[in-house]
């Protein structure tokens, strides 16, 4: 089905009046808290990726860890602001207040206004959203630049405008360059396309036409990414066929376990029933959406999926937050769902007036339900380097010795350079032959487990646990521990 307001001259007043709301309802929700410690991730691009020079940025390409436009928004920001967490965020924070008009924007071309709306403010409030919109990476920036171009090719491929083939070939370059996972957006946008808008032409020659200028403008998209990418492209090909497999989730119950607690977070039984009981609302809303905005299906769905296909074929790994895009998807699904069980209801009452109110309610409640771990997000940092390092500060001893374990010593060594790196059993054991106390921090003590077993098992031996602080991100509470015997 084409977008229904494809070929509209330009956006009513009082929907840019709506956009407006939508962003600073957003920010509003976005701001509070992200100012709290950065997590191993952020500090890693922080580091490796944020504060070398800005020549460097764009032509080095070392670790999946590089977002090179990211990098390149937040190097700008932290020289405009200092280097301070929320600095380091504010492109994720600004890309992820804007999704949100984004999402309304392109659910008016299919969607009644109500439910456009519906679905804006409900990502507005949006834990999970609002969690990446607080992560120091490129992944707001990518469902940003993804929901603008569906809208955008959806809109070209209707109306033939050149000015949305142009916005759809900019801004298909720019998400590549925010994120190389981003090619899956545009390859799956251009199946859609072909299947939603070419191939049910009538008339042969029309197709061809439609079909050539699709071809031309991601040709064009693809000369600009290469353009952006030319400085590192040899960095890139060298990653992508040197680098070993090891990062991510593979296919396991572990995986699946973190998906559903990280999905929803402290409610996990609540919301199972409720999915349960809701169940046919949202197959409902979902063979609705698909057959009104099929290419929203094949943009936002499809790309994580095969990406992830694509990433274990390869000996690689995945992580929860490759399904991203999925959220405004799984959205308009539930509002499109809600919507026509208020009509449905309201119909079978003999009571049409009822299905306003009866849709506002459900919204809201849904709403309410999104919003549940907005608290949490507020007062709890991702990861607390600086309340361990804190609690360690205050115990110890004069010679005492401070280390952090494995991986963990990215973050505590920027928070206190003065920390000791202990990466192997090896490594502690040194630390503990001077005959001083030995306080230690540690994070995601699974991968420990996994990866450093010997040191982990040092660990359990000659060491207990003194405290824990918890972090947002999902086994990434710091743990601190102190040696037995020995110093003070």
């Amino acid at each position: 089905m084409t977008a229904s307001r494809a070929s509209a001259g330009g956006w009513p007043a009082d929907d840019r009046v709506v956009l407006a709301l939508l962003a600073l309802v957003a920010l509003a929700v976005r701001l509070p808290g992200a100012g709290g410690d950065l997590w191993l991730d952020e500090v890693a691009t922080l580091t490796g990726s944020v504060k070398p020079p800005l020549a460097e940025i764009v032509s080095t390409y070392r670790t999946a860890n590089t977002h090179v436009m990211y990098s390149v928004l937040a190097h700008v920001a932290i020289t405009l602001f200092g280097e301070q967490a929320w600095a380091v965020r504010l492109p994720a924070l600004i890309f992820g207040a804007a999704t949100v008009p984004a999402l309304y924007y392109l659910a008016r071309l299919w969607l009644p206004r109500r439910e456009a709306l519906a679905a804006g403010l409900i990502l507005a409030v949006s834990y999970h959203h609002a969690y990446f919109s607080q992560n120091a990476r490129g992944y707001t920036g990518l469902l940003f630049f993804s929901v603008i171009s569906t809208a955008w090719l959806a809109q070209a491929m209707t109306t033939g405008k050149r000015g949305y083939w142009i916005g759809y070939a900019v801004i298909t370059a720019l998400n590549i360059y925010m994120l190389l996972s981003a090619v899956f957006v545009c390859v799956w946008q251009c199946v859609g396309a072909v299947l939603v808008y070419v191939l049910p032409r009538s008339a042969a020659g029309r197709r061809g036409e439609l079909f050539g200028r699709l071809v031309f403008w991601v040709f064009i998209s693809a000369a600009l990414t290469v353009a952006l990418y030319l400085p590192l492209l040899q960095d890139v090909f060298t990653f992508f066929t040197t680098t070993k497999g090891e990062v991510g989730w593979k296919p396991s119950m572990a995986l699946v376990r973190v998906i559903l607690r990280d999905a929803v977070p402290s409610q996990l039984a609540l919301m199972a029933v409720a999915g349960v009981l809701f169940a046919p609302i949202g197959i409902a809303g979902f063979l609705s959406l698909v057959r009104r905005a099929p290419i929203i299906f094949f943009a936002l769905v499809l790309p994580p999926t095969a990406e992830v296909a694509v990433g274990l074929a390869m000996g690689a790994g995945t992580y929860p937050r490759r399904f991203l895009s999925v959220l405004p998807f799984a959205i308009l699904v539930a509002v499109r769902g809600v919507a026509m069980t208020a009509d449905w209801v309201a119909r079978r009452r003999g009571r049409p007036l009822i299905a306003g109110p009866a849709f506002a309610l459900s919204v809201a409640v849904v709403a309410l339900a999104a919003a549940m771990g907005l608290p949490r997000l507020w007062t709890i940092p991702k990861q607390d380097y600086t309340g361990a390092l804190a609690y360690v500060a205050a115990h110890k001893q004069l010679g005492d010795v401070v280390a952090a374990a494995f991986v963990t010593d990215v973050a505590a060594q920027y928070y206190d350079s003065t920390v000791v790196s202990v990466r192997t059993r090896g490594a502690l054991e040194n630390a503990l032959a001077g005959g001083h106390t030995v306080w230690v921090l540690g994070t995601f003590l699974g991968e420990l487990r996994r990866k450093r077993p010997a040191l982990e098992a040092l660990l359990r031996e000659r060491f207990l646990e003194q405290a824990r602080f918890r972090g947002l991100v999902g086994a990434g509470g710091i743990v601190v521990w102190k040696s037995t015997g020995g110093g003070s």
